[in-house]
């Protein structure tokens, strides 16, 4: 991911591969949320829960309506064999 940030490379693959379905504009926002919600819980202003929902509604955004369709078909083949 801080490759991508840099511009020196394209995030394929790892725990933040679903980040590349986000432009450049849309990553720096999650990791200014991300960093100010740490800082946060840190400071005592937030519960540590926080991050975990921050997360599920930034994975929740990437998934494409188009793959997720796809992947529902290839569900419903594979139940009906």
């Amino acid at each position: 991911m801080t490759r991508r940030l840099t511009g020196q490379s394209d995030d394929e693959g790892g725990t933040f591969d679903r980040l590349s379905t986000f432009d450049d504009a849309e990553v720096r926002e999650f990791v200014g949320e991300l960093r100010a919600a740490v800082r946060d819980v840190q400071g005592g202003k937030l519960e540590p829960h926080a991050i975990d929902a921050l997360l599920h509604e930034w994975r929740e955004s990437a998934i494409r309506p188009k793959a997720y369709l796809a992947t529902l078909k290839r569900t419903a083949r594979i139940r009906r064999r």
